[in-house]
């Protein structure tokens, strides 16, 4: 029987997998990781809010804004 998940959650531990790929406070655009990651760019802005929101990720405003982890993975 394994691990089931719905289809935010993967995508949630897909990008945050993803962002632990790169050093501590590097950001990542939301368009690079939904490209990366194969997620939908409007589904994964709602799954990110709701992961800044819980703490696990922080984001970053601006023409270089984007999200990164909020600890070390």
């Amino acid at each position: 029987m394994g691990l089931q998940l719905t289809r935010g959650g993967e995508y949630a531990v897909r990008a945050m997998t993803y962002l632990a790929r790169f050093p501590q406070g590097h950001v990542a655009s939301l368009h690079d990781i939904g490209q990366a990651q194969d997620i939908p760019e409007s589904f994964l802005a709602k799954i990110l809010q709701s992961l800044v929101r819980s703490g696990f990720a922080v984001s970053q405003r601006g023409a270089h804004g984007g999200f990164a982890l909020a600890r070390p993975a």
